[in-house]
């Protein structure tokens, strides 16, 4: 599936009421899920949070959030971050700094 995206500047007004008209429309969700329904594919489900996330404002959205809830959106970034890095050959890590009482 391909999405194409394009930036869009809005108001900060624009930006509050498009919140707002948002939070309504997830409350009226949210009281109407109650679960998948049956035969619901993980694959869909993925595409369906990609489809959303354009609709919503995407990645100029996205900034915006992280902007202004900078804690949250690096708890949310290191949580999909590998969590192993696989290297190849040998690694040198050269210490600039020269060593202190604190490395004793």
């Amino acid at each position: 599936m391909s999405v194409e995206a394009t930036s869009v500047f809005i108001s900060k007004d624009e930006y509050e009421a498009w919140q707002l008209e948002l939070t309504t429309a997830s409350e009226a969700a949210n009281d109407a899920v109650a679960r998948l329904p049956k035969g619901f594919k993980k694959t869909r489900l993925v595409e369906a949070f990609e489809e959303s996330f354009e609709l919503i404002g995407g990645v100029p959205r996205l900034a915006m959030w992280a902007n202004q809830n900078p804690g949250a959106f690096y708890k949310l970034y290191a949580r999909i971050q590998p969590q192993q890095i696989e290297t190849h050959g040998e690694h040198i890590i050269h210490h600039v700094l020269p060593k202190s009482k604190l490395d004793e």
